[in-house]
């Protein structure tokens, strides 16, 4: 399960940093809840990625967006509007 990070910490099984609205999971149940505890964790929901568009998904690969599967949906309109801009103003400057 993912869990809503409310606290930033560094996981001490993995030395990871998670950041306030990161999302955290581990296979080991009990450091979930013990986190939760302590107020690191939103336990009271499992947390996944929100689905994107899958038409806005094909135009950033098309457009070869680095890192695109990880963004959001409001994220990855502005990376491919900055891209379509970007290829505009060099189309207009031959």
């Amino acid at each position: 399960m993912k869990y809503k990070v409310l606290k930033p910490f560094v996981d001490s099984e993995s030395d990871a940093y998670f950041a306030i609205g990161s999302l955290f999971s581990s296979s080991n149940l009990e450091r979930e809840e013990e986190l939760g505890k302590q107020g690191f964790l939103q336990i009271t929901e499992n947390y996944s990625f929100p689905k994107v568009d899958e038409s806005l998904l094909a135009e950033a690969k098309m457009l070869k967006i680095k890192g695109y599967t990880k963004m959001t949906e409001e994220n990855l309109i502005k990376a491919i509007e900055a891209v379509k801009a970007k290829k505009a103003s060099e189309g207009n400057g031959e």
